[in-house]
């Protein structure tokens, strides 16, 4: 996995990217109708094709003076724009060298726009080291993830704002193409927690079936198709379940530390102080760091709004809350956000805005935040769900041409997350928690899936997680 990328710190916190504007935000139990105002009006900003100036000041108008911990940050013409709020920190390293911007004990917020060209971020909510090692395997692209911090590491390129298209298309349909991996031997079962865990890629494809005419036309010359496509041997032969789908687990992903550039501090930088000075905020209590995980959902309705509402435009489904004021899944036996039990109180069923599932991560250690459905496949923006805004597409880059063009689609449907072959090629299999081998399922026939769960397709797989499990 490149270097590159924005991995994730263990924490309390929610660390939210679109595009590239990103925001890491405290999320204190008591103040969850605000830290959906502040993931609302990130979304919003990115949706209008802002860039890092104009989430600075959106969000210094939904905060206001309140003292919530949060640091933002996107590009903004040639240069970077920095912004932190509360008891939060940032260390931004440009070509010019290291500045740190931080207002620990103040209710006051402030920022920067920083030249150069960037090469890392690394951002933390009240007492987080700044020395706290990233997720191992997390590299998160769109969507939000729970943590206490963030490492950001620039590619090559410096940052630039979003172009400001004219386009009426769906903003998802600019995600990033993931690159195609060479096929890996079967893995041992994994010792570490499935959240943590990295997703290999699917080795010992069968002959692929007769193509459909869409891709059969789609195929690079001299790619293998139909009988004519080896298989690929392993180190252990597959069960006959595996054998009959084509795909097999692979290992844990090597890991790759971001570079340490060289820092001249010599540079200095220019701060602009939003508010008057508060009164001073109190240290935080120590937290232990939890997994990734969903970012806090709201609160019941008879606790009081937020200072500053938004539009939830969040799927409503019937859902429970708990004791704290959390939205559950009826069949839950504890609170995904808090823990409790909730079999301390009477629970009546009500609507409610659905939370993220979990998230997606796919066998190069990308993460995508289940907050809606993905249409996955070659060419997965032309679908016409994607096009009316109903589902994201998630394009992988498949040089064999088993993968179709659109090939398969991950469904939320109430409290579940369903996978649907799209009547592909070479179909779809799956692999679940305490399964022994692959499994195809029908075209165009929703199938459940558990945490823990394996998706293949064509030489690629990606894992279902998720903490609802529990």
């Amino acid at each position: 996995m490149s270097s590159a990328g924005l991995r994730p710190v263990a924490g309390d916190g929610v660390l939210s990217r679109h595009g590239e504007l990103v925001v890491l935000c405290a999320a204190p139990h008591d103040r969850a109708e605000l830290v959906d105002a502040v993931l609302a009006a990130h979304e919003q900003v990115a949706h209008a094709r802002g860039d890092g100036t104009a989430l600075a000041d959106r969000l210094a108008a939904v905060l206001g003076d309140n003292g919530l911990g949060v640091v933002a940050f996107g590009p903004a013409g040639g240069s970077l724009a920095v912004s932190v709020f509360g008891h939060a920190w940032a260390d931004v390293t440009t070509e010019h060298g290291e500045q740190r911007l931080a207002l620990r004990q103040s209710h006051n917020g402030v920022r920067s726009v920083l030249p150069g060209r960037l090469m890392s971020v690394r951002a933390g909510l009240g007492d987080i080291d700044a020395d706290a090692e990233p997720h191992r395997w997390g590299n998160l692209e769109h969507g939000s993830v729970a943590a206490g911090g963030l490492l950001y590491v620039a590619g090559q390129a410096p940052p630039a704002a979003r172009p400001q298209a004219e386009s009426s298309g769906p903003l998802t349909a600019e995600l990033p193409v993931v690159p195609s991996l060479p096929p890996f031997p079967p893995p041992v079962p994994p010792a570490v927690p499935p959240a943590s865990a990295a997703i290999g890629r699917v080795a010992g494809a069968p002959a692929p079936e007769a193509s459909a005419a869409e891709d059969a036309s789609a195929t690079p010359p001299g790619t293998p198709t139909g009988a004519e496509l080896p298989t690929v041997s392993v180190a252990a032969e597959p069960t006959d379940d595996a054998a009959s789908t084509g795909v097999a687990a692979p290992p844990d992903m090597p890991v790759v530390a971001p570079p340490e550039p060289e820092v001249d501090r010599s540079q200095s930088f220019s701060s602009v102080v939003l508010f008057t000075a508060g009164d001073a905020e109190p240290q935080a209590p120590e937290r232990p760091p939890l997994p990734i995980a969903t970012p806090p959902e709201p609160v019941a309705p008879e606790v009081a709004p937020a200072p500053h509402p938004v539009d939830d435009a969040r799927a409503q489904i019937m859902g429970v809350y708990c004791k704290n004021g959390h939205f559950d899944d009826p069949s839950a036996r504890y609170c995904a956000i808090c823990g409790i039990s909730m079999a301390q109180q009477t629970l009546l069923p009500r609507l409610g805005p659905r939370p993220p599932l979990g998230v997606l991560v796919l066998d190069d250690g990308g993460i995508f935040s289940l907050d809606t459905d993905y249409i996955i496949g070659r060419h997965p923006v032309g679908d016409n769900d994607v096009v009316a805004g109903t589902a994201r597409p998630l394009r992988i880059e498949d040089a064999d041409g088993v993968l179709s063009r659109v090939h398969a689609r991950i469904r939320l449907e109430g409290w579940q997350v369903q996978v649907v072959d799209l009547g592909s090629a070479n179909g779809t299999g799956l692999w679940g928690p305490g399964e022994t081998g692959w499994h195809r399922i029908p075209p165009q026939t929703p199938v459940a899936i558990a945490p823990g769960t394996q998706v293949g397709f064509g030489r690629r797989q990606l894992r279902y997680e998720s903490h609802r499990n529990t």
